[in-house]
């Protein structure tokens, strides 16, 4: 049995299912706020500015470009969050916050070639 107020699948390790979460992602001074969907339940979470720069490699601050870096490294933010969310003390509760750090683990870092932010 899972710790209150897990979902059964995170606590066996199983991957997120793909539903489409209530509320897209938004931009909230210095953090995305967005969520995922486990198991039927839809859990908050947020990425910090910093950490999707880190991340991306790129570093502009214009809103715009961080949401299109967010687009662009979602599997791997979601990722993290759901792994931070499987390591979160039994009855802990509110937002799931991702940091650069969690993005370390969270699988390797994007192409260069890649990344969306424009000049």
């Amino acid at each position: 049995m899972p710790p209150a107020g897990l979902p059964q699948a995170l606590a066996k390790g199983v991957p997120g299912d793909a539903a489409t979460p209530a509320q897209p992602a938004r931009w909230r001074h210095d953090r995305i706020l967005f969520e995922v969907v486990e198991a039927g339940e839809t859990i908050a979470c947020s990425v910090s500015k910093a950490a999707i720069q880190d991340a991306a490699g790129r570093f502009s601050n214009l809103p715009r470009d961080v949401m299109a870096e967010f687009q662009r490294l979602r599997p791997r933010i979601e990722v993290a969050a759901r792994s931070k969310l499987r390591g979160r003390a039994e009855g802990a509760e509110g937002l799931v916050h991702v940091w650069s750090a969690d993005l370390e683990d969270a699988g390797p870092p994007p192409s260069p070639q890649a990344a969306a932010i424009q000049p």
